[in-house]
């Protein structure tokens, strides 16, 4: 949860909430340093997919290769940032599958 919260926000706004949160009695300060330190060794993790794998293979650019691209994203954070670029590609590919018989 918390990586995935620091993938969305950023290191510096994700520091500023639980500072805030702590100032307002949410966090203990035990709580409170044990967060900043996961903050402190966060490394973003790179998405290994692009638009330009969706449309290589034949979706054309528009809002579907974005709905797409949120998919596999969804579907990498979920899984905690560690499938690599041929298991995203192999989801992106079977939820083309996925959507292609729904538009039958």
């Amino acid at each position: 949860m918390q990586r995935r919260t620091l993938y969305r926000l950023g290191v510096e706004r994700y520091r500023e909430i639980v500072q805030l949160m702590a100032a307002q009695g949410e966090l203990s300060p035990s709580r409170l340093a044990g967060l900043l330190e996961i903050a402190r060794a966060w490394t973003p993790p790179l998405f290994p997919v692009t638009g330009r794998d969706v449309t290589a293979l034949g979706v054309p650019p528009g809002e579907r290769v974005g709905r797409l691209l949120a998919a596999v994203r969804d579907w990498w954070e979920d899984g905690g940032f560690n499938a690599d670029r041929a298991a995203c590609f192999a989801h992106l590919k079977a939820l083309l599958g996925t959507s292609e018989k729904r538009q039958e």
